[in-house]
């Protein structure tokens, strides 16, 4: 309020002026239009006085009123009549100030009246020692859209309910209070009821001191739920009641009389999943059954469960007065009390226990096994148990579980010491019994069976199979394959491929779901991880940077280290110029240069060695041939070696193994053992087959390791490169053609119907195929081919330019020599490139 009283003692001054400009026009004291009456009549702003005293309330800008607020305080003036003379004043809402002052030379004193964060009617009154005068005046909420509500409901004796009948109406009490939790009085409150009547019929009512404002809601003959909302303002507030019949009774008739609280049910026993249907009638006072609607809720312990035990319906309405329900068991046993209720304005209830006959036990079925693969005794870890829970579920005659059932259970074989920790079990509330197996040392299937008593018959059921295995991946038993493995992305971001790898244990059963496989790849990104699902899961490859090594990436210059068409030479074509795709590999020769955007992708998981079990005990034995693994790395240059580990090759970019070497020292490792340092294989088995003792003879180790998957990616390139060459020396022996020349003027066929063998080489500058499904067509105008037409890329990884074969051949019955054009068409992602060649058909 700080700011608001120095606004204050400002108007005050400002007011000093108004009040000197009123006197230089003859104005002050209580002039013309500020005569107003006393206490009891607030007037326009004038009151009453005594010895002289009169007092008057203006705004700010000098005009009478009656009313200030938060953001409009009021002017007082008091006038006595001299000069000098000391008034005090004082109000009963509000605050003004100063609280006494002397009368200026027109005979006036002046004073502000604020708000001071209050509302409602006050009274503000100037004392002197001749006499006094007193004001009436309204204090405005401060913001009527800050109203805040409270609507309460009681009965006649002032307790709250929600409950209305004919007899009993409620009163509707609304509390207004403003932002600052000042009541908010003489304001109109308006009121509606969306059933029943409400007094008064205008629906409004004017609130009172403690801003409160009341109204009536009686029945009206009416049943059911209402609402009623008040509003004030910008503020509004709901409270729901029931309307109900006053005194109403439930229960049955019995020869005529009329027994309260019991209900009439068709029978009180009854068989396994029976059923009998349940009668109320609902009357008034004087027995007499009602005419009107009237909802009836039902219950019971069994239709409450859940699932629940027994059918009901929760609610039916009366129908000439009665309320009919059926009651269903559905596998609810013993006795049940059901109970039914008036809703509406009642708290009356009714009776009835059933009892229910128990169901014979029928039939037992299995549910499922969790995990269905234990670990091998002795191997479990992390995500690997070696035992499983086996359920099976007992369901009585009506088809509901059968509680307190006893099932025995036997495994179908006991090798390797798999067992049961608990040979019988008793079925829960839901009919379900459940073994506990115990993996044995032995890998094998084994299934459960499950056996109850029915009337001193045996009834048996058999479970699923079982694995007992190490379930952890072996490394002869990880495969990975990618949807395409040449999808493309030399150049654009953002080309995709599925990479799948699968993974199984040693007995190639599938590895446990939630097995963890982790990926990387050489260049453009990969997803890290996968939990695989039955065996398998898919990670995305997506194209971007890095598409050529880190260091050792140039392309140009003197032996630079990247292969491309253009700084390598094609060795099966003699002479050739650069720029024109290779039809295989780079060189003869040299077949070692670094090949651009060729991507390898690594999957690794934590599993064992493979071994081969000579004897077949399911474990390893000393002499039995293993794949043994040195630590996991990314393979770079693909020569089945880490690289970069002292002592380091030498780098020398004129040769194929000082390029391979450069490229291995890029290549990085995964350390298993996190000792900072590249472990080769230790020359023993390792794995959960090795047995103890072998292991602390040191003959074996049960420490496991990093098993791993290597698969290539091709990044061909968008932009593709075409060579046109003849075949001049075909081998049909392997129908590789040995020998080639480029076609660079054009193709010059001599008359009498002879034909040559051409084909087209493909490759982005690196050598690389076209993108699967990239097309290659060749046609002609003005010559004759044989072949050609459209060819799409597959999906493959191997290096070098993708070839189309197509024949020309001479027109035997030309009369004039032709000039033809052969085009060939490559479409890659959408893209068209289109090439030319010449040809001339000579005439015959």
């Amino acid at each position: 309020m700080t700011e608001l009283r120095q606004f204050s003692f400002i108007k005050l001054v400002l007011t000093g002026l108004f009040l000197a400009a009123v006197s230089a026009c003859g104005g002050g004291g209580g002039g013309p239009g500020f005569v107003g009456g006393g206490i009891d009549d607030p007037g326009t702003g004038g009151g009453g006085g005594t010895g002289g005293v009169s007092i008057t309330l203006t705004d700010t800008d000098g005009n009478p009123t009656n009313t200030v607020s938060e953001s409009s305080p009021g002017i007082v003036l008091v006038t006595v009549g001299s000069a000098g003379i000391l008034v005090s004043v004082t109000t009963t809402v509000g605050a003004i100030a100063p609280a006494s002052g002397l009368s200026n030379e027109d005979g006036v004193a002046s004073f502000v009246l604020e708000a001071n964060d209050q509302s409602g009617a006050g009274t503000v009154t100037a004392t002197t020692t001749g006499g006094e005068a007193s004001l009436n005046f309204q204090i405005e909420s401060v913001n009527a859209g800050n109203n805040v509500l409270v609507l309460a409901l009681t009965d006649n004796a002032g307790n709250p309910t929600n409950n209305i009948t004919d007899i009993s109406p409620a009163t509707l009490t609304v509390t207004a209070r403003d932002a600052f939790g000042q009541a908010v009085a003489n304001e109109i409150v308006t009121a509606t009821a969306s059933l029943g009547v409400l007094a008064p019929d205008s629906g409004s009512a004017l609130t009172d001191l403690t801003g409160v404002a009341t109204f009536t809601i009686s029945s009206g003959g009416s049943l059911g739920a209402g609402s009623a909302t008040a509003t004030l303002g910008g503020a509004s507030a709901s409270v729901n009641y029931q309307i109900g019949e006053a005194n109403l009774r439930i229960g049955r008739f019995d020869g005529g009389n009329f027994v309260e609280g019991e209900i009439q049910a068709g029978a009180t026993s009854l068989p396994a999943a029976g059923s009998t249907p349940l009668s109320v009638t609902v009357v008034e006072p004087d027995d007499s059954v009602v005419t009107t609607v009237v909802p009836v809720q039902f219950s019971s312990g069994c239709a409450s469960l859940s699932p629940p035990l027994a059918e009901l319906p929760s609610e039916v309405n009366t129908v000439n007065g009665v309320a009919t329900a059926t009651f269903t068991s559905a596998g609810c046993t013993g006795t049940d009390t059901v109970t039914a209720a008036i809703v509406q304005g009642n708290t009356q209830t009714a009776a009835v226990t059933l009892t229910i006959a128990t169901a014979d036990v029928n039939s037992i079925a299995f549910l499922d096994a969790e995990p269905q693969t234990i670990a091998l005794q002795g191997t479990g870890g992390a995500g690997r148990s070696e035992t499983s829970s086996v359920s099976f579920q007992v369901l009585d005659t009506t088809g509901a579980p059968a509680s307190g059932v006893d099932v025995a259970f036997t495994l179908s074989t006991t090798i390797g010491g798999l067992s049961l920790t608990n040979p019988e079990a008793t079925t829960n509330e839901q009919g379900i019994a459940r073994a506990i197996v115990q993996a044995g040392n032995v890998s094998t299937s084994v299934r459960v069976t499950a056996t109850i008593d029915v009337s001193g018959a045996q009834l048996s059921t058999v479970s699923d199979r079982l694995i007992v295995s190490t379930g952890l991946p072996d490394q002869n038993s990880v495969s990975m394959a990618a949807e395409t493995l040449n999808p493309g992305g030399g150049r654009d971001d953002g080309v995709t491929t599925v990479v799948t790898v699968r993974m199984a244990d040693k007995f190639n059963n599938p590895v446990p779901d939630g097995t963890v496989a982790f990926f990387t790849s050489e260049y453009g990104a990969i997803e890290d991880s996968c939990e695989l699902t039955g065996g398998g899961c898919s990670v995305t490859w997506t194209s971007q940077e890095p598409r050529l090594p880190l260091i050792y990436n140039d392309t140009t210059g003197t032996d630079p280290f990247v292969s491309t068409i253009f700084n390598r030479p094609c060795l099966y074509l003699a002479g050739a110029p650069s720029g024109l795709p290779c039809p295989l590999e780079a060189s003869v020769t040299d077949p070692g240069p670094i090949i651009g955007r060729l991507s390898a992708i690594t999957v690794i998981a934590v599993g064992e060695e493979s071994f081969i079990d000579t004897n077949g005990n399911g474990l390893y034995d000393v002499g039995e041939p293993f794949d043994d693994l040195p630590e996991a790395w990314l393979d770079k240059n693909d020569n089945g070696q880490f690289d970069n580990t002292p002592p380091l090759c030498t780098i020398n970019r004129a040769t194929q193994a000082g390029r391979l070497c450069a490229e291995g020292q890029e290549e990085i490792f995964f350390d298993f053992d996190e000792d900072g340092v590249y472990d080769q294989a230790n020359g023993i088995y390792n794995g959960s087959l090795c047995p103890q003792a072998l292991a602390d003879a040191g003959q074996c180790s049960q420490q496991l390791l990093h098993v791993r998957r290597r698969s290539l990616i091709m990044m061909s390139g968008e932009t593709q490169f075409v060579g046109f060459y003849e075949n001049v020396d075909p081998d049909p022996g392997d129908g590789v053609f040995v020998a080639r020349q480029v076609v660079s003027t054009g193709v010059f066929m001599a008359s009498g119907g002879g034909a040559r063998s051409f084909e087209v080489a493909v490759s982005d500058e690196f050598n690389n195929p076209p993108p699967a499904g990239a097309s290659i067509t060749v046609s002609a105008n003005g010559c004759e081919i044989i072949g050609g037409d459209t060819d799409t890329v597959p999906s493959f990884a191997s290096t070098g330019a993708y070839r189309v074969g197509f024949t020309v051949r001479n027109q035997s019955d030309n009369t004039e020599d032709l000039d033809g054009e052969i085009t060939i068409t490559v479409d890659v992602a959408g893209r068209s490139e289109t090439f030319f060649v010449g040809c001339v058909d000579e005439a015959g």
